[in-house]
């Protein structure tokens, strides 16, 4: 079976150049996230709770955190995600901890004080100690960047996985568009060298991306993945076809086996893992698979939402001012030449599909700077198509 490609047609052409300029644009993003995600090194150490000491400081908004590693005492930096994820162990809410760390520093004491006496007293149900419960601190830079279970699975890291999933896509000739790296996670997306046009005059590219976080911010994810080539916005994880967590809560630790394996043992995990993200992307770029997806686009293009239902969507997803940006849009006079077009009943009020749905969020998620949450509110765009 081969793939339904667009017709060749003078508007496929443009659509054809936009594709290869993000090709030339993304071949040098690419080579620049592997580089930064190989020489990203990771620190692993395992602390008992006992030896997690935390003091307030004059420094808004931080924490000293001084565990004690062997017999020795040391200074880290606390990544917020880190901290938002010890204080989720000793069952503090992760409200409470950013008012606490953006307020005065009697607050902050109050944070350390909840910090060290919750650690030291409470008993935790993990599998995975006899006397005492310990966590894998993973380290960068002398910052804590995450706080994980000891049977995180640390085989699962993303210069393995981005390795495994950049040959098999190169099967597939499909080239890199974008790669981003945060403090927290990679994106990677690589598409098919082929215009796809699910409607007259609508013009996708098609293609797999690879998320992942080293320090628990995220599943290890292959999704399939669109581009509208008209415009600007990057529609992604539209769909999800392999994902693999990298170990439970670390206080749930329902898995025995521990991340602190002999080297033969973890290159054999590794390998294990290249595999499986070696065949999820072979999955999502068959022509079988893609042409399914062509077909689930074309249906959001006619599959008409409410804007009291898409506001019920975005809650939890997207803030009041994103929301307001969306909401701004459907006016007949803001129409963006960047978005698919719309059309407006008696009233004037806009007929909203999944598709515009979709790649409005897409456009805003363009717009933000912050690398995590663009790749939330990407997420969230892919999402709307196959509601």
């Amino acid at each position: 079976m081969s793939y339904n490609a667009a017709r060749q047609t003078s508007a496929s052409a443009v659509a054809v150049q936009r594709l290869n300029d993000l090709f030339h644009h993304g071949r040098q993003s690419a080579v620049d996230i592997w580089e930064k995600a190989k020489k990203m090194v990771i620190v692993d150490a395992n602390v008992y709770v006992n030896d997690m000491h935390f003091d307030s400081t004059s420094d808004p908004g931080n924490l000293q955190y001084r565990p004690v590693v062997g017999e020795q005492q040391y200074l880290y930096g606390l990544h917020s995600h880190a901290l938002r994820q010890m204080a989720t162990e000793v069952g503090i809410p992760a409200t409470f901890v950013t008012t606490l760390t953006s307020g005065e520093t009697w607050e902050l004491e109050e944070l350390s004080f909840l910090l060290n006496e919750r650690f030291h007293r409470l008993e935790f149900k993990q599998r995975s100690y006899v006397d005492r419960a310990s966590f894998t601190n993973r380290i960068v830079d002398n910052q804590v960047r995450g706080f994980v279970s000891p049977s995180f699975k640390l085989w699962l890291s993303t210069p393995h996985m981005l390795e495994a999933f950049a040959l098999k896509a190169a099967q597939f000739n499909a080239m890199p568009v974008e790669a981003t790296g945060s403090a927290l996670r990679f994106n990677f997306r690589s598409f098919l060298p082929h215009v796809f046009e699910p409607k007259d005059g609508e013009f996708i590219a098609i293609g797999a991306s690879l998320a992942n976080s080293d320090f628990g911010a995220g599943l290890l994810r292959v999704n399939l993945d669109v581009i509208r080539l008209a415009g600007s916005s990057s529609i992604s994880c539209v769909k999800t076809i392999y994902h693999r967590s990298h170990g439970g809560g670390a206080r749930k630790d329902q898995d025995t086996s521990s991340a602190f394996v002999s080297t033969e043992t973890f290159q054999k995990l590794v390998a294990a893992a290249q595999a499986e993200v070696g065949d999820a992307v072979a999955e999502a770029l068959h022509p079988d698979k893609v042409n399914e997806l062509l077909d689930t686009v074309a249906k959001a293009m006619t599959k008409q939402i409410s804007w009291h239902t898409l506001k019920e969507y975005f809650a939890g997803k997207l803030s009041q001012s994103e929301i307001k940006i969306i909401e701004d849009l459907l006016e007949k006079q803001n129409q963006s030449a960047f978005l698919p077009q719309l059309t407006y009943d008696a009233d004037d009020k806009a007929i909203i599909d999944l598709w515009w749905a979709s790649n409005a969020v897409g456009q805003v998620a363009d717009g933000t700077p912050d690398l995590d949450r663009k790749a939330d509110l990407r997420d969230a765009a892919g999402k709307l198509l196959t509601r």
